[in-house]
């Protein structure tokens, strides 16, 4: 939920947080980007995102979180798949008792809120955070991939003949391709290292590397898989 340009004035300009003239840049920006006005305010450094934040969770009557600080539990992270969180702009954080507590800058998605209740069988607590910091909690889902690869790979290194770690390794593999909606998933050999990386909406990303002495037995797990 973008708050229109009409609300933005009335809660930033008027209590000069940032000018008119920096307001209308921001709106500009944002229809030629295809961004919003709250991202483009920040991007430029008109406004703290944190300020920022703060100021439309106040004006919502909602409870405001940083979701580039929290510190998510791959458990709690894995709630909404990765896919379903960025469509939805949506990141469970944490949970509290019987409620499971989610970071949005869509406040106003109740249908989907309703079936995460379902889903969850908990109540669902909402907070509000900017498009900016939620585009940054997303990068959590990779970097819990990277963490994940690097402590099997540091177990494996410890204990070579656990095959184990080779099977959870290329079970995590094949969870994040279907969790980012990848279409292809290339294992390709450095050398010294061996690149993992995902095709997803036709781009290919890195999102981790191993040694490159185990390849033989990670091409050897999907063999069996295969």
């Amino acid at each position: 939920m973008s708050i229109p340009a009409a609300q933005l004035k009335k809660l930033l300009v008027e209590p000069n947080f940032v000018r008119e003239d920096q307001l209308s840049f921001a709106e500009h920006e944002a229809k030629g980007n295809n961004t919003t006005i709250e991202e483009a305010l920040v991007t430029h450094g008109f406004i703290a995102d944190v300020h920022l934040g703060q100021i439309i969770a106040n004006f919502l009557e909602m409870s405001f979180v940083d979701e580039s600080r929290e510190k998510v539990a791959d458990d709690i992270l894995r709630i909404i798949p990765d896919r379903v969180a960025k469509a939805q702009k949506m990141i469970a954080y944490k949970e509290d008792g019987d409620a499971l507590c989610v970071a949005t800058s869509h406040p106003e998605n109740y249908d989907f809120i309703k079936l995460l209740e379902k889903k969850t069988g908990k109540k669902v607590n909402i907070a509000y955070a900017t498009p900016t910091s939620i585009r940054e909690g997303l990068k959590f889902y990779e970097k819990n991939l990277s963490e994940k690869v690097q402590c099997l790979i540091d177990d494996l290194q410890s204990n070579p003949e656990n095959e184990d770690n080779v099977v959870k390794l290329v079970n995590h593999f094949i969870e994040y391709a279907c969790d980012h909606g990848a279409s292809d998933i290339h294992i390709e050999p450095l050398e010294k290292d061996v690149s993992l990386r995902y095709r997803i909406d036709g781009v290919l990303h890195e999102v981790a590397t191993y040694p490159r002495r185990f390849h033989d037995q990670i091409v050897f797990r999907v063999k069996i898989l295969a």
